[in-house]
Protein backbone atom coordinates (compact mmCIF):
# COMPACT_ATOMS: atom_id res chain seq x y z
CA UNK A 1 0.00 0.00 0.00
CA UNK A 2 2.81 2.14 0.46
CA UNK A 3 3.94 2.06 -2.85
CA UNK A 4 0.16 2.35 -3.71
CA UNK A 5 -0.44 5.76 -2.58
CA UNK A 6 3.38 7.14 -3.20
CA UNK A 7 2.47 6.18 -7.38
CA UNK A 8 -0.89 7.69 -7.42
CA UNK A 9 0.47 11.00 -5.42
CA UNK A 10 3.34 11.40 -8.00
CA UNK A 11 1.10 10.53 -11.15
CA UNK A 12 -0.78 13.17 -9.82
CA UNK A 13 1.50 15.55 -9.03
CA UNK A 14 2.07 15.28 -12.77
CA UNK A 15 -1.89 16.60 -13.35
CA UNK A 16 -3.33 13.13 -13.81
CA UNK A 17 -6.84 12.77 -12.50
CA UNK A 18 -6.44 9.67 -10.05
CA UNK A 19 -8.42 7.35 -8.19
CA UNK A 20 -7.32 4.86 -5.39
CA UNK A 21 -8.75 2.13 -4.26
CA UNK A 22 -7.63 0.26 -1.07
CA UNK A 23 -9.05 -3.37 -0.34
CA UNK A 24 -8.44 -2.24 3.72
CA UNK A 25 -11.44 -0.83 4.92
CA UNK A 26 -9.41 1.17 7.29
CA UNK A 27 -5.91 2.17 8.47
CA UNK A 28 -3.65 -0.76 9.34
CA UNK A 29 -3.30 -0.57 13.84
CA UNK A 30 0.09 -2.35 13.92
CA UNK A 31 3.07 -0.09 14.31
CA UNK A 32 5.98 -1.88 12.43
CA UNK A 33 8.97 0.12 12.49
CA UNK A 34 10.19 1.05 8.96
CA UNK A 35 13.34 1.96 8.17
CA UNK A 36 13.02 4.25 5.12
CA UNK A 37 15.49 5.16 2.32
CA UNK A 38 13.28 7.44 0.18
CA UNK A 39 14.15 10.76 1.83
CA UNK A 40 15.67 11.76 -1.79
CA UNK A 41 12.15 11.04 -3.15
CA UNK A 42 10.38 12.50 -1.14
CA UNK A 43 13.25 16.02 -0.89
CA UNK A 44 12.41 16.27 -4.53
CA UNK A 45 7.98 15.97 -4.17
CA UNK A 46 8.95 18.70 -1.22
CA UNK A 47 7.47 16.47 1.34
CA UNK A 48 10.63 15.02 3.40
CA UNK A 49 9.83 17.77 6.24
CA UNK A 50 6.67 15.97 7.55
CA UNK A 51 8.15 12.75 7.30
CA UNK A 52 11.14 13.76 9.14
CA UNK A 53 8.85 15.50 11.95
CA UNK A 54 7.71 11.55 12.53
CA UNK A 55 11.12 9.61 12.65
CA UNK A 56 14.70 9.10 13.82
CA UNK A 57 17.64 9.30 11.68
CA UNK A 58 19.50 6.38 11.94
CA UNK A 59 23.49 7.21 10.26
CA UNK A 60 24.45 3.30 10.47
CA UNK A 61 22.72 0.32 9.19
CA UNK A 62 23.88 -3.17 7.68
CA UNK A 63 22.87 -4.84 4.86
CA UNK A 64 21.66 -8.56 5.34
CA UNK A 65 22.54 -8.67 8.70
CA UNK A 66 26.27 -8.82 7.88
CA UNK A 67 29.06 -7.68 10.19
CA UNK A 68 30.23 -5.04 8.36
CA UNK A 69 28.52 -2.08 9.04
CA UNK A 70 27.56 0.70 6.50
CA UNK A 71 27.68 4.14 7.05
CA UNK A 72 25.02 6.62 4.91
CA UNK A 73 27.26 9.62 5.54
CA UNK A 74 29.89 8.16 3.06
CA UNK A 75 26.90 9.11 0.50
CA UNK A 76 26.89 12.06 -1.17
CA UNK A 77 23.59 13.07 -0.34
CA UNK A 78 21.82 15.97 2.31
CA UNK A 79 19.72 12.55 3.60
CA UNK A 80 22.43 10.13 4.48
CA UNK A 81 20.49 8.27 6.76
CA UNK A 82 17.77 5.72 7.00
CA UNK A 83 14.50 7.37 9.02
CA UNK A 84 13.28 4.78 11.36
CA UNK A 85 9.45 5.86 11.41
CA UNK A 86 6.60 3.40 11.91
CA UNK A 87 4.92 2.28 8.61
CA UNK A 88 1.21 3.07 9.73
CA UNK A 89 2.56 6.65 10.35
CA UNK A 90 4.24 6.33 6.50
CA UNK A 91 0.75 5.17 5.18
CA UNK A 92 -1.55 7.74 6.58
CA UNK A 93 1.29 10.81 5.60
CA UNK A 94 0.99 9.54 1.76
CA UNK A 95 -2.62 9.03 2.19
CA UNK A 96 -2.80 12.58 3.60
CA UNK A 97 -0.63 14.11 0.84
CA UNK A 98 -2.62 12.18 -2.09
CA UNK A 99 -5.99 13.68 -0.58
CA UNK A 100 -4.40 16.82 -0.48
CA UNK A 101 -3.48 16.53 -4.41
CA UNK A 102 -6.99 15.35 -5.10
CA UNK A 103 -7.03 11.99 -5.16
CA UNK A 104 -10.22 9.89 -4.67
CA UNK A 105 -9.42 7.11 -2.36
CA UNK A 106 -11.80 4.54 -1.49
CA UNK A 107 -11.27 2.12 1.11
CA UNK A 108 -12.75 -1.02 1.52
CA UNK A 109 -12.73 -1.88 -2.78
CA UNK A 110 -10.98 -5.44 -3.11
CA UNK A 111 -9.97 -5.48 -7.21
CA UNK A 112 -11.03 -8.82 -9.07
CA UNK A 113 -10.51 -8.20 -12.47
CA UNK A 114 -9.03 -6.41 -14.83
CA UNK A 115 -9.56 -6.25 -19.09
CA UNK A 116 -8.29 -3.93 -21.09
CA UNK A 117 -9.95 -3.18 -24.35
CA UNK A 118 -8.56 -0.90 -27.53
CA UNK A 119 -9.05 2.37 -25.72
CA UNK A 120 -9.18 2.01 -22.21
CA UNK A 121 -9.53 -0.25 -19.10
CA UNK A 122 -12.07 -1.64 -17.21
CA UNK A 123 -11.79 -2.72 -13.97
CA UNK A 124 -14.84 -4.86 -11.79
CA UNK A 125 -14.56 -5.79 -8.07
CA UNK A 126 -16.34 -5.61 -5.05
CA UNK A 127 -16.53 -2.53 -2.31
CA UNK A 128 -18.67 -1.45 0.86
CA UNK A 129 -21.93 -1.33 -1.07
CA UNK A 130 -21.48 -4.78 -3.37
CA UNK A 131 -20.08 -5.32 -7.31
CA UNK A 132 -18.74 -2.02 -8.85
CA UNK A 133 -17.01 -1.69 -12.58
CA UNK A 134 -14.79 1.21 -13.49
CA UNK A 135 -13.29 2.41 -17.17
CA UNK A 136 -10.85 4.36 -17.07
CA UNK A 137 -8.10 5.14 -19.86
CA UNK A 138 -5.25 3.14 -17.50
CA UNK A 139 -4.67 1.49 -14.39
CA UNK A 140 -1.70 1.07 -12.34
CA UNK A 141 -1.29 -2.19 -10.01
CA UNK A 142 0.94 -1.66 -7.22
CA UNK A 143 -0.79 -4.13 -4.96
CA UNK A 144 1.97 -6.55 -4.14
CA UNK A 145 3.91 -9.48 -5.21
CA UNK A 146 0.50 -11.22 -5.22
CA UNK A 147 -1.06 -8.37 -7.82
CA UNK A 148 -4.10 -9.01 -9.57
CA UNK A 149 -3.60 -6.28 -11.89
CA UNK A 150 -0.26 -7.40 -13.04
CA UNK A 151 -1.69 -11.43 -13.30
CA UNK A 152 -5.00 -9.81 -15.53
CA UNK A 153 -2.76 -7.87 -16.88
CA UNK A 154 -0.50 -10.60 -18.47
CA UNK A 155 3.05 -9.61 -16.89
CA UNK A 156 5.48 -11.96 -16.17
CA UNK A 157 6.73 -12.50 -12.67
CA UNK A 158 10.03 -14.13 -12.58
CA UNK A 159 12.57 -15.09 -10.71
CA UNK A 160 13.77 -17.16 -7.25
CA UNK A 161 11.50 -19.05 -5.75
CA UNK A 162 11.20 -19.25 -1.87
CA UNK A 163 14.27 -21.50 -0.32
CA UNK A 164 14.55 -20.22 3.04
CA UNK A 165 12.32 -18.23 5.58
CA UNK A 166 14.02 -15.84 8.22
CA UNK A 167 11.89 -14.33 11.44
CA UNK A 168 11.53 -11.09 13.23
CA UNK A 169 9.58 -9.37 16.23
CA UNK A 170 9.13 -5.81 17.58
CA UNK A 171 9.62 -6.74 21.41
CA UNK A 172 10.69 -5.32 24.40
CA UNK A 173 14.35 -6.46 25.76
CA UNK A 174 15.13 -6.68 29.51
CA UNK A 175 19.03 -6.77 29.53
CA UNK A 176 19.89 -5.61 25.67
CA UNK A 177 23.56 -5.73 25.37
CA UNK A 178 23.65 -2.76 23.65
CA UNK A 179 20.48 -0.16 21.86
CA UNK A 180 21.65 -1.44 18.92
CA UNK A 181 23.82 -4.97 18.17
CA UNK A 182 24.46 -7.55 15.81
CA UNK A 183 26.01 -11.10 16.09
CA UNK A 184 27.13 -12.98 13.42
CA UNK A 185 28.16 -17.11 13.72
CA UNK A 186 28.35 -19.91 12.12
CA UNK A 187 25.48 -21.36 14.05
CA UNK A 188 23.19 -18.02 12.29
CA UNK A 189 23.13 -14.37 12.83
CA UNK A 190 21.05 -11.58 14.49
CA UNK A 191 20.58 -8.48 13.87
CA UNK A 192 18.51 -5.70 16.40
CA UNK A 193 18.16 -2.16 17.35
CA UNK A 194 16.21 0.01 19.69
CA UNK A 195 13.11 1.69 17.65
CA UNK A 196 10.96 3.16 20.89
CA UNK A 197 11.98 3.49 24.47
CA UNK A 198 12.56 -0.70 25.42
CA UNK A 199 10.84 -1.73 22.05
CA UNK A 200 13.51 -3.00 19.76
CA UNK A 201 13.20 -5.16 16.57
CA UNK A 202 15.24 -7.97 16.48
CA UNK A 203 15.86 -10.11 12.97
CA UNK A 204 17.23 -13.78 12.86
CA UNK A 205 18.78 -15.58 10.05
CA UNK A 206 18.36 -19.22 11.79
CA UNK A 207 19.10 -22.16 9.66
CA UNK A 208 17.88 -24.13 12.31
CA UNK A 209 14.70 -22.57 11.25
CA UNK A 210 15.03 -22.25 7.53
CA UNK A 211 12.24 -24.34 6.11
CA UNK A 212 9.54 -23.08 8.31
CA UNK A 213 6.94 -22.39 6.22
CA UNK A 214 6.00 -18.67 5.72
CA UNK A 215 2.45 -19.16 6.50
CA UNK A 216 3.41 -20.48 10.07
CA UNK A 217 3.34 -17.70 12.67
CA UNK A 218 6.28 -16.45 14.85
CA UNK A 219 5.86 -16.98 18.69
CA UNK A 220 7.24 -15.54 21.55
CA UNK A 221 8.78 -18.39 22.60
CA UNK A 222 10.36 -19.17 18.89
CA UNK A 223 12.26 -15.58 19.58
CA UNK A 224 13.43 -16.17 23.00
CA UNK A 225 14.81 -19.25 21.51
CA UNK A 226 16.71 -17.47 19.42
CA UNK A 227 17.77 -14.76 21.97
CA UNK A 228 19.22 -17.69 23.74
CA UNK A 229 21.19 -19.02 21.19
CA UNK A 230 22.46 -16.10 19.50
CA UNK A 231 22.74 -13.67 22.74
CA UNK A 232 22.46 -15.42 25.77
CA UNK A 233 19.55 -16.49 28.05
CA UNK A 234 20.67 -13.17 30.31
CA UNK A 235 18.48 -10.99 27.51
CA UNK A 236 14.57 -11.73 27.82
CA UNK A 237 11.86 -10.70 25.06
CA UNK A 238 8.28 -9.63 26.43
CA UNK A 239 5.31 -7.50 25.32
CA UNK A 240 5.61 -8.72 21.50
CA UNK A 241 3.96 -5.68 19.03
CA UNK A 242 5.09 -7.35 16.19
CA UNK A 243 6.11 -11.15 14.96
CA UNK A 244 6.23 -12.08 11.58
CA UNK A 245 8.20 -14.56 8.95
CA UNK A 246 9.80 -13.11 5.69
CA UNK A 247 11.82 -15.47 3.07
CA UNK A 248 14.71 -14.97 0.40
CA UNK A 249 12.06 -15.21 -2.71
CA UNK A 250 13.35 -12.56 -4.97
CA UNK A 251 11.57 -11.96 -7.58
CA UNK A 252 10.37 -8.78 -10.83
CA UNK A 253 7.74 -8.02 -12.83
CA UNK A 254 9.43 -8.72 -16.40
CA UNK A 255 7.81 -5.96 -17.68
CA UNK A 256 6.35 -2.88 -16.45
CA UNK A 257 3.58 -1.90 -18.74
CA UNK A 258 1.46 -4.31 -20.80
CA UNK A 259 1.15 -4.39 -24.68
CA UNK A 260 -2.52 -2.40 -23.37
CA UNK A 261 -3.36 0.68 -20.64
CA UNK A 262 -2.22 -1.31 -17.47
CA UNK A 263 1.24 -1.45 -15.64
CA UNK A 264 2.51 -2.66 -12.53
CA UNK A 265 4.75 -0.01 -9.94
CA UNK A 266 6.04 -0.91 -6.77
Amino acid sequence: RREHEKAIAAARAEQAAQLATERQAYEALTEQKERDHRNEILAMRGVVERFLAHGVKLPEGHYAGLPTGLNYGALDSKHAYMLAIPQTRVEQLLEEWARELGVDVRRGWQIAGVEGKESHVEVAGTGPAGAFQLSSRYVVGADGARSTVREQAGIGFSGKEVTRTFYFGDVVLTNPPAAAFRTWTEKGAVVAGRIDQNLYRINFIDPERFSVPLSTPVTLEEIQNGIDRFVGPETVASNPFWLSRFSDEAKLADQYKSTGQAAAAG
